[in-house]
């Protein structure tokens, strides 16, 4: 990874004919590591539409 990219992370988990849960995130590298550029609750029952 370069210093200066965007990076888009977009784990799934699904379950055929039932449910499917995609999380998407995105980061920027920087010279000693990844700032987290998408601002969003982490926690799992938060992100999830009923």
């Amino acid at each position: 990874m370069q210093p200066d990219h965007a990076y888009s992370i977009e784990p799934g988990t699904y379950i055929p004919n039932k449910t499917e849960y995609r999380h998407s995130n995105a980061i920027l590298s920087i010279e000693d590591g990844a700032e987290q550029i998408t601002d969003y609750s982490r926690g799992l029952e938060e992100n999830i539409i009923r």
